[in-house]
């Protein structure tokens, strides 16, 4: 009985918190959210006692509602500009919209009286409206066409697009936008540059330069390692090698005493050999401390190479170079393995896994300069992602 009261309560107090929120986005002229707000709770149940308010007051709203819009595109046409056609449609569209979400819900009754609405047809309107803003979303396009630039081309493909979404190519709008996409495109020529001494492979500087493991190309930037004739490049990108250092090769051999006191457990035998028990069938154990040393000695091989490079930026309209950035990258190779004399009870787990290491003979030059170009590669894909062209 106590949650039966309790559920009813609870339904009398959400439902005049829902008439309250109606209430006050009609008195505080949003008149939209309160059409939304009464149409959601009539369509629980318009029948409801707990609707008979906001029948009303979506008969208010909606009216008032109406009249705004009509009175805004009335203001809108007396001196009309182009910009003013999306407004004047989208009024429109919204207007109808609202329209229909309430004419599924009629009738509806107040206190037995039959609510009217009145509903200002405006269909036709609607249909020249779209053509309007249609038209002017084509001229839109075309103004940004006739400037001939980059970017302008990149406004204009976006305009044709919401111009194909409002009336499928219209006007040819289609093919308007694949030619504002392709001459938006920025095509950028990336070349090597070795001032250095030392011999860049030609299968490492295909490695840098191969664009298709970058995931860079996008919408408005295509990268090409080789030039092609018959693409009209906007920029170029010079990576420039000024200096590629490789370190001496070091073998570094550290000697270290060590000392460990261990304790070892042993199980006691009698003079059978047969394990000795306690009163509980437990063996019996003895544990004693022993002094473990040896002498381990380190061996670490090390090499290293630096590559010093510098990343320009070329417009190729005026042959200017734009910006230039530092790259500067090192590859490390390092192994290091143990040998030791004396009792390996005295190392830890660390110690004992390089007496498992061996030495192994040092890399080429070159191959030192193949291990480094993946750091090259991510740093000079981290300089054209925070220093886009345009």
């Amino acid at each position: 009985m106590k949650k039966l009261y309790l559920l009813v309560i609870l339904a009398i107090t959400f439902s005049c918190n829902s008439t309250k929120k109606v209430e006050k986005a009609m008195l505080s002229g949003n008149y939209e959210r309160a059409i939304n707000l009464a149409i959601n709770q009539i369509q629980k149940g318009k029948d409801n006692k707990k609707t008979e308010d906001q029948k009303l007051i979506l008969q208010q709203a909606f009216k008032k509602y109406q009249n705004e819009k009509l009175e805004r595109i009335k203001f809108l046409q007396k001196d009309p500009t182009s910009e003013d056609e999306k407004e004047i449609y989208e009024t429109y569209l919204n207007l109808y919209k609202t329209q229909k979400s309430i004419k599924p819900l009629l009738p509806l009754y107040h206190q037995g009286k039959k609510l009217k609405f009145k509903f200002e047809d405006v269909s036709s309107e609607l249909i020249n409206a779209k053509q309007n803003y249609a038209e002017y979303l084509y001229q839109l396009g075309n103004s940004f066409m006739n400037k001939e630039e980059a970017l302008s081309y990149r406004t204009a493909f976006e305009v044709f697009e919401k111009l194909n979404r409002l009336i499928p190519d219209y006007k040819n709008s289609n093919a308007l936008a694949e030619k504002a996409s392709y001459l938006g495109i920025d095509y950028v020529f990336v070349k090597a540059i070795n001032n250095t001494e030392v011999s860049i492979p030609t299968k490492l500087e295909s490695d840098i330069l191969d664009f298709n493991t970058y995931g860079l190309n996008d919408q408005w930037t295509v990268y090409h390692a080789n030039q092609k004739d018959d693409n009209p490049y906007q920029f170029q990108i010079n990576l420039i090698f000024e200096n590629i250092i490789f370190s001496p090769e070091r073998i570094i051999e550290k000697e270290k005493s060590i000392e460990r006191t261990v304790e070892i457990t042993e199980i006691q035998t009698d003079r059978d050999g047969q394990v000795r028990t306690d009163s509980l069938g437990n063996e019996i154990t003895r544990t004693t401390r022993v002094d473990a040393n040896g002498v381990l000695t380190t061996v670490s091989q090390s090499k290293l190479v630096s590559i010093n490079a510098q990343v320009d930026y070329i417009d190729l309209s005026n042959n200017q170079k734009i910006n230039d950035y530092k790259l500067d990258s090192q590859f490390v190779f390092e192994n290091v393995f143990a040998n030791f004399e004396g009792d390996e009870r005295a190392l830890d787990e660390e110690q004992k896994i390089l007496l498992n290491n061996k030495a192994v003979p040092f890399p080429s030059n070159e191959q030192m300069l193949f291990d480094a170009a993946e750091d090259v590669k991510l740093k000079l894909k981290s300089i054209l992602q925070k220093y886009p062209l345009r």
